[in-house]
């Protein structure tokens, strides 16, 4: 039922932003792997998270952000460094097809929502991970579910904000 709500909410967003993509039709070349990379840097995180805590090396979400720092970052630059292959990706698949895409303006749209969307995924899957753990559920069941659910509706989130904001 959550991934569902989430999945319309995400959908009447991206419908909010139909004039701008109109005017940028690259963007529906970015927004894929947009969303499908933020769910996958949040179940990396997650899985991470989740091992840890199987294996007795954390114990509360307050120690895991303290120990996470680490992890975070070296993700994040990952991730960062996908992204503006994504965003050039984008300028050669449009290129491709006839259109006349800006390049700088596509990385900055794959950056700048990654920026925006990394922090409130990282802090979903770690909270998700470490809260249903200290409640004696397998994080397993629950982190994965919910942190892909949430990346779409996350992604097209920042996406509107970057669009928004970009012109």
């Amino acid at each position: 039922m959550l991934s569902s709500l989430l999945g319309t909410i995400g959908g009447i967003g991206l419908s909010s932003l139909r004039e701008k993509i109109e005017n940028r039709p690259s963007v529906l070349m970015l927004y894929p792997a947009l969303i499908d990379a933020l769910g996958d840097i949040g179940s990396i995180l997650g899985s991470m998270e989740t091992t840890k805590l199987a294996l007795g090396f954390v114990s509360s979400f307050r120690t895991t952000l303290k120990e996470a720092l680490a992890d975070l970052s070296s993700v994040e630059m990952a991730a960062a460094i996908m992204h503006v292959f994504f965003g050039l990706a984008a300028f050669l698949l449009g290129r491709a097809t006839g259109l006349t895409p800006n390049t700088f303006v596509l990385i900055a749209l794959a950056l700048g929502t990654n920026l925006m969307s990394f922090p409130l995924i990282s802090l979903l899957s770690l909270g998700t991970a470490t809260q249903t753990f200290k409640r004696g559920y397998d994080p397993d069941n629950f982190v994965i579910p919910l942190v892909t659910s949430a990346s779409d509706f996350l992604a097209t989130l920042a996406l509107m904000i970057v669009l928004t904001v970009i012109g």
